[in-house]
C-alpha cells in the first residue's frame, strides 16, 4: 500500500511576525500552539532549557530537545498514538520528568473546531508511547491538566471548560476530575461543578488534609475531602463570575481570586476571603481580570492584576503588601487592538524580580493613515507584548519592534512562561517564540523556535499542475505556497487568515500559466494571480464581483449580500475554469473569472454546514460525451439545489439526508451526484436526485466526522469510479460505489489522525492532496493509476512565491461560521 507524505508547511516563512531572522527564512510561523511545557527544575529533577513539549490546537503533542538551537528540531509524538490531535493542555509530572500528560479539547480559532475529545493521555517515556486514560472525561474540553506531587506524583487533576467570559457551546462539562493512579482511572469530583466552565483548579496540602479550590463559571468552590464534595465559597465573596484564581507560590495557605471585577485574598486555604480591591480598581467595572504572583520565598512578594474590559486592557495594578494597597501601573499602548481580550491575553510575573511583570495582547495596531508603521515601529499585525519595570522611572517597556531590536512574534497570545534559563517563551496562534536577553534592551530580541514545527490548520488546499506546487488557505497563518528545494518550508503570500484556495490550470486557454484564487475571509481582497511554470508571478487582480443581473444588480457582492460566511464557499468550473460559482444564501455565477456575477436567486439557507465546507460541484459532461459546463449541484442546509444546464432553472431536488457538507458530481455524467451530510451519511443518485441509494455502509465505524469528498474516474463507465472521503482520523475510499455491498477502506497508510478538511485529486499526476486542520498538507502519489501518471517531484527548481502586491495585510481573527 502507498503511504501519505507530509509536504508542509513546516514552517511558513515571511509570516506575520517581524524582523525575525532564522536559517529557514525570515519571520517563520507555524500554527496554533495552545500550551507549552518547558522542562523546569523541581525538587525531584533538574531543568533543561533545551527540552520543551508543545500542545497544538489540532496538531497533537510535539517535543524538542534542542530548543536553544538556531533551528530547533521538533518531533510529532502523537500522530498515530492518540485517537485525536485536538488538545487543550500539556504538562510534565513534577515528580517524574519522563511522565507527560496531554489533555484533549477544542480550542482552535477556527470556530473551536476539532477532532474527538478523548480525555487524558499519559506517556511514561518522554512521549515515545502513550496510553489513553480516563474515558470518563471523553467528549470534554479539558482546559488544564495538573499533575501534582501528592502520593509521589500519583495524583492528577483535570479541569473542563472553555473561556468563562465567552459564550461557546462545548456540550456537557464534568467540572473537576481526580486520578490517584497517574491517570489510569478518574473520579468526577463534586457533582456541584458539573456543566460549568472551570477556569482554574488549585490543590494544596494542609496538616488536616488536602484542599482543592475550583474557579467555575458559577462561582468559587472548595473541597476539604479530596474532591468528594465541593461547596460554594461564600464567606467574604460576592458574585459568581470567576475570571482567575492563583496561588501564592511560596505560601501554601494563601490564594487570590478575581470575581466580577473584584479581587479577594484568603490566608486560610480558601475558607474565608477578604475584598482587597481598591476604589480605583473597583471603578474599572472589569469583565475579566487575570492574576499573577511573584514570591521567591525570600521576602520578595508582588501580586499583579491585569484588568480587561469590553475586549481591551483597562489597567494593570500591583500590590507588594498582600493587597492592602494597590499601585496603578497604568496601561501600555493598546495591546488589544483586535478587541480580543476575552479570548487572548496573558500575564506573567517575573520569577526573579518582584518589580517586573509581563503582559501580552492580541496584535499590533494598524499604522495611521498614510504611514507605513505604527507607534511601536510595527508594519504588520504581529504580536503585542510589554513589561512593567519598577525602576526609578517606573514605566512600561515595549518588548516588540522598537523595544526588541525591531523584532516581534506572531499575534494572538496563548501562553507566557519562562524556560529553565529564565528566557520568556510565548505561545500563540502562529507557533512558539522566545525573547532573549529580556532585561537588556540593547541585546533583547525575539527568535523563532518554530523550527520544523508543522501544526498548520490548512482548511483548504490545492495543487497547481503547471508549476507542480501545492498551496493552502490556513487559519491564523495566511495563504501559503510551497517554497524552493526544501518542500516542507512554504512562503506566505497573503497574511492573516487565508480563505479557500483554487487553481485554474486550463492549458487550452492560457498555455504555460496558471491562475490561483485566494484572499481574505468574507471575500475581502478576493484575488486571482497568474503564475508561470517556474512559479513567477506574472500579474494579479482583485475580483470585481459586480452583480450584473438578478437581485443586487449594479452592486458588488459584498456591498449587497450580508450573508457571506467567514470562509465563503466557491468553486471553479471543472470544464471551463474561467467560470465560477459562489455560495451564500444566494448562488452567484461568473463566466469571466469572477469580475461580473449573475445572481441566480435566493436559496434560504447558507451554502455549507457553517463549518467552512464547500458543497459545490460545477461543470461535467453528459453521459453521451457532450460538454455541460452549466450543470451544477449546490448544498445549502438540508436542501440540494440543481441546474441541469445553462439557461435552465435552479431547482431544489429531494434529498433524504441531513445538513449537507460535501457534494461531487461525476465528471462524465452530469446527472450522477454524491452527497455527504453532517450525520456521516453518504448518498448517491444517478438521475439528478429523483432516486437515491445510501452508501454509508461502515463509514461510521471509521470516523466520527466526515468532512470532504472527491470522486475519481478510472474509465468511461458510470461505476468505473472511486469515491474518496476525508474526515476525522483519515481518508477512506469506496471502489465502484454503485456496486451493491461496497464498503469503505483506507486509501493508504501514514496519515496522522488529524481532521481532514479538504481533499483534491489531480488525474494527470495521479495525486491526492489532503488539507488537514492541524497537520498541514499531505500528498499521496501513484495511488490509483500506478505507473500511468505523469512523474514529478515536489519543488526542486521553482522560484519562491512572493507576497501578492496590492493586498493590504490584515489581522487574524477567530473564525465564526
Amino acid at each position: 500500500m502507498a503511504s501519505w507524505i507530509p509536504i508542509g508547511p513546516g514552517p511558513i516563512i515571511n509570516g506575520q511576525a517581524e524582523g525575525i531572522e532564522a536559517p529557514e527564512g525570515k519571520n517563520p510561523v507555524s500554527g496554533c500552539i495552545v500550551d507549552i511545557a518547558p522542562l523546569l527544575a523541581t525538587r525531584y529533577y533538574n531543568g533543561n532549557a533545551n527540552v520543551i513539549y508543545a500542545a497544538a490546537a489540532n496538531g497533537g503533542v510535539w517535543k524538542t530537545t534542542n530548543a536553544m538551537a538556531s533551528t530547533p528540531h521538533w518531533i510529532p509524538l502523537t500522530d498515530f498514538a492518540l485517537p485525536s490531535l485536538s488538545l487543550g493542555s500539556i504538562a510534565i509530572s513534577p515528580v517524574r520528568k519522563k511522565t507527560i500528560f496531554a489533555a484533549a479539547g477544542r480550542f482552535s480559532s477556527c470556530d473551536f473546531d476539532g477532532g474527538w475529545r478523548f480525555g487524558i493521555a499519559r506517556s511514561d517515556d518522554e512521549g515515545q508511547t502513550w496510553t489513553t486514560l480516563g474515558v470518563e472525561l471523553s467528549d470534554q474540553d479539558i482546559r488544564r491538566v495538573l499533575p501534582t506531587e501528592r502520593s509521589s506524583g500519583d495524583v492528577v487533576l483535570a479541569a473542563a471548560g472553555r473561556f468563562s467570559s465567552c459564550d461557546f457551546d462545548g456540550g456537557w462539562r464534568f467540572g473537576i476530575a481526580r486520578s490517584d493512579d497517574e491517570g489510569q482511572t478518574w473520579t468526577t469530583l463534586g457533582v456541584e461543578l458539573s456543566d460549568q466552565d472551570i477556569c482554574r483548579v488549585l490543590p494544596t496540602e494542609r496538616s488536616s488534609g488536602d484542599v482543592i479550590l475550583a474557579a467555575a463559571s458559577q462561582g468559587l468552590y472548595r473541597s476539604v475531602d479530596n474532591g468528594a464534595r465541593f461547596d460554594p465559597v461564600t464567606a467574604g465573596l460576592r458574585g459568581i463570575g470567576v475570571s482567575d484564581l492563583v496561588a501564592d507560590p511560596a505560601i501554601a495557605e494563601r490564594f487570590y481570586v478575581a470575581i466580577e471585577g473584584i479581587i479577594y485574598i484568603s490566608n486560610d486555604f480558601g475558607e474565608a476571603w477578604s475584598d482587597v480591591s481598591s476604589e480605583a480598581l473597583r471603578s474599572q467595572s472589569s469583565d475579566r481580570i487575570l492574576l499573577s504572583v511573584h514570591n521567591n520565598g525570600t521576602g520578595s512578594h508582588a501580586v499583579y492584576a491585569m484588568v480587561n474590559r469590553q475586549g481591551h486592557l483597562a489597567n494593570v495594578y500591583r500590590s507588594v503588601d498582600q493587597c492592602r494597597n494597590w499601585t496603578v501601573l497604568g496601561v501600555p499602548p493598546e495591546i488589544f487592538p483586535g478587541g480580543a481580550a476575552s479570548l487572548h491575553g496573558a500575564i506573567a510575573a517575573d520569577p526573579g524580580e518582584k518589580g517586573i511583570v509581563y503582559v501580552a495582547g492580541d496584535r499590533q495596531e494598524k499604522p495611521p493613515e498614510g504611514e507605513t508603521e505604527n507607534s511601536n515601529g510595527a508594519k504588520d499585525y504581529s504580536g503585542n507584548i510589554f513589561r512593567f519595570v519598577d525602576d526609578k522611572k517606573g514605566k512600561w517597556e515595549n518588548l516588540v519592534m522598537r523595544g526588541a531590536n525591531h523584532t516581534s512574534p506572531h499575534a494572538d497570545s496563548r501562553r507566557l512562561v519562562f524556560d529553565a534559563n529564565g528566557d520568556l517563551l510565548y505561545a500563540c496562534d502562529g507557533g512558539i517564540f522566545k525573547l532573549k536577553a529580556v532585561s537588556d534592551h540593547r541585546l533583547r530580541q525575539w527568535v523563532s523556535i518554530n523550527g520544523n514545527l508543522s501544526p498548520t490548520e490548512a482548511h483548504s488546499a490545492a495543487f497547481d499542475p503547471v508549476s507542480e506546487l501545492a498551496l493552502s488557505g490556513n487559519q491564523d497563518t495566511g495563504t501559503s505556497v510551497q517554497s524552493l528545494i526544501k518542500n516542507v518550508i512554504w512562503n506566505e503570500v497573503i497574511s492573516g487568515d487565508g480563505a479557500d484556495v483554487a487553481v485554474d490550470a486550463d492549458q487550452h486557454v492560457h498555455v504555460g500559466t496558471s491562475i490561483r484564487y485566494w484572499g481574505y475571509p468574507e471575500l475581502e481582497w478576493f484575488n486571482r494571480t497568474i503564475y508561470d511554470a517556474s512559479n513567477k508571478m506574472m500579474e494579479h487582480a482583485v475580483l470585481q464581483l459586480k452583480i450584473v443581473s438578478g437581485p443586487g444588480a449594479g452592486k458588488t457582492l459584498p456591498g449587497f449580500d450580508r450573508n457571506i460566511q467567514f470562509y465563503c464557499p466557491f468553486a471553479l468550473n471543472r470544464l471551463e475554469p474561467r467560470r465560477m460559482l459562489i455560495g451564500t444564501r444566494y448562488i452567484y455565477e461568473s463566466t469571466d473569472y469572477g469580475d461580473s456575477l449573475l445572481n441566480l436567486g435566493f436559496i434560504g439557507s447558507s451554502v455549507g454546514d457553517q463549518l467552512g465546507n464547500n458543497p459545490i460541484s460545477y461543470g461535467a459532461k453528459n453521459f453521451d460525451g457532450t460538454s455541460n459546463a452549466g450543470a451544477f449541484f449546490v448544498g445549502a442546509g438540508t436542501n440540494l439545489w440543481h441546474r441541469s444546464a445553462d439557461g435552465n432553472a435552479v431547482v431544489a431536488v429531494r434529498f433524504p439526508g441531513g445538513r449537507i457538507r460535501a457534494v461531487v458530481m461525476n465528471r462524465i455524467c452530469a446527472t450522477q451526484v454524491f452527497v455527504l451530510d453532517a450525520n456521516n451519511h453518504v448518498f448517491a443518485s444517478s438521475d439528478a436526485g429523483t432516486t437515491w441509494i445510501e452508501l454509508t455502509a461502515n463509514l461510521g465505524i471509521l470516523t466520527k466526522s466526515a468532512r470532504t469528498m472527491e470522486l475519481i474516474n478510472l474509465g468511461q463507465g458510470l461505476d468505473d469510479t472511486i469515491l474518496v472521503i476525508g474526515g476525522e482520523g483519515g481518508v477512506w475510499k469506496m471502489d465502484h460505489p454503485a456496486t451493491s455491498g461496497a464498503t469503505w477502506g483506507p486509501v493508504a497508510s501514514g496519515l496522522p489522525r488529524a481532521l481532514i478538511y479538504d481533499i483534491r485529486y489531480n488525474q494527470e499526476y495521479d495525486l491526492l492532496l489532503a488539507g488537514t486542520l492541524g497537520r498541514g498538507v499531505w500528498t499521496l502519489k501513484d495511488c490509483i493509476r500506478r505507473g500511468a501518471a505523469k512523474p514529478f517531484q515536489f519543488v526542486t527548481d521553482r522560484t519562491p512565491a512572493e507576497r501578492v502586491p496590492g493586498i493590504p495585510t490584515e489581522p487574524s481573527r477567530v473564525a465564526s461560521f
